[in-house]
């Protein structure tokens, strides 16, 4: 687009402070690649992007909404943390007391291996 004067008027007076504006282009020259024919025929879309500026007086809202944001997010993470780790702490806890509460025949019984010598004696 180059810097096309009446281009950027029209930017400017139209798009300005809107969410989506709508330029008619009828002056815009169709693109020519050396050595070939026309790279857009009639049919062919523009797309033009322009960035959002923000004016001056709203930057540091801005900042420190988005640090409110951020922070905010960073103590729920943490806190979520803690909680669960909690809630772990507590059944480890309440596991222990059910285990010495409870009397089974595991808490008397032995284990221990046989080895095949032994059988051979028996028989």
């Amino acid at each position: 687009m180059d810097s096309n004067k009446d281009i950027n008027f029209q930017i400017k007076h139209k798009c300005h402070h809107k969410n989506r504006c709508e330029i008619i282009f009828k002056n815009l020259r169709y693109g020519r690649i050396v050595g070939s024919k026309e790279a857009c025929g009639s049919d062919a879309y523009f797309f033009l992007q322009i960035p959002c500026m923000f004016p001056n007086k709203e930057t540091p809202w801005r900042k420190a909404a988005g640090l409110y944001i951020a922070s905010f997010g960073v103590f729920i993470y943490f806190f979520v943390f803690n909680v669960f780790g909690y809630i772990e702490s507590v059944q480890s806890l309440k596991y222990v007391d059910w285990d010495v509460k409870t009397v089974t025949a595991a808490d008397y019984t032995v284990e221990f291996d046989v080895p095949s010598s032994m059988y051979i004696a028996f028989i």
